[in-house]
Parts: structure tokens; sequence; C-alpha cells
């Protein structure tokens, strides 16, 4: 009988509890109103992206032969990149880049981070350091678009 309210009592801790605080924490979030912050958010009544210039370059397969299309990017600053809102960048991807045919779309920053947008049909993005091609080098976090709204999620690894 002892065994038994031993076992009880440790899946009680290691189990149950956990959860029940997981719940309790997730409840709270949702009706408290409260959402996950962007890492850099700061919010901004000025938004850049409106007026910022769209570039272009060819993109071409590993030999450097066939000609697969285009990506876009624009250059920002970290500044400006800081100030972006889950609602600036929504309303920039459903405005501007979700009915372009560009292989991906970067927002570049000189220090060599950005906004990584592998497919621009579903404007999820990744935060990360890029290369010279605005490619992922190092994922830093992840913007997931679900209908009308962003979420961001770190990368844990």
């Amino acid at each position: 009988m002892r065994s038994v309210r031993k076992l009880f009592y440790r899946v009680v801790g290691i189990i149950i509890v956990p959860t029940i605080l997981l719940v309790c924490f997730i409840l709270y979030s949702h009706f408290s109103g409260k959402t996950l912050k962007w890492p850099w958010a700061v919010e901004s009544e000025t938004d850049f992206l409106p007026n910022a210039k769209i570039y272009s370059a060819k993109v071409y397969d590993a030999t450097g032969e066939e000609y697969l299309g285009e990506r876009g990017y624009i250059k920002v600053g970290p500044t400006e990149l800081a100030s972006l809102t889950p609602t600036q960048y929504y309303n920039y991807y459903n405005s501007v880049l979700k009915n372009t045919d560009y292989l991906w779309f970067t927002f570049v920053c000189p220090d060599g981070t950005g906004l990584y947008i592998p497919n621009v049909e579903d404007g999820g993005a990744c935060y990360c350091t890029i290369d010279s091609m605005g490619r992922v080098v190092h994922p830093k976090g992840f913007i997931i678009v679900e209908g009308e709204t962003c979420y961001y999620a770190e990368n844990n690894n």
C-alpha cells in the first residue's frame, strides 16, 4: 500500500502538476489578451515599408546555367526592422508580396540579419542571419501567418 501511494505522489509530481501549470499559463495568456511579442517589437507610428524600394536579382541553378526565376529584397536598417510591427508586416505581405512571382523575398539589414520569406504565397518568414543570396544561414525565429494574424516563435536550437 505504501509503494502505491508513493507511486501516486510521484506521478502527480512529475506529470500532473506541470501539466496543470502549463494549462493555467495558456489560459491566463489567452484570457488576459496578452500575445507573444516579436523579439524586436518596438511600437512605431511610422511604417517604412510602403516607401521601401524593391530590388530583384536573377536566380540560377547550382551550375549557373539554368535561369530559375527572380528573388526580391528590400534594404532596411536594423532600427527600421526593430520598429516593424506584426500588423505592418502582415499588411505589406498581403498588399505587396502575396501575388508576386519571386522565388523568395528578403528584408536585408547591413549587419547580416533580416527576414527571409521562402514562399511568398503563404507569408511565413524566418528572422535570421542571411547570406549574400538572401537565404538562411542561422535561424533565430519564425513568423507564422494564420488568417489575418502573425505569430512569432523563437528558434530553440
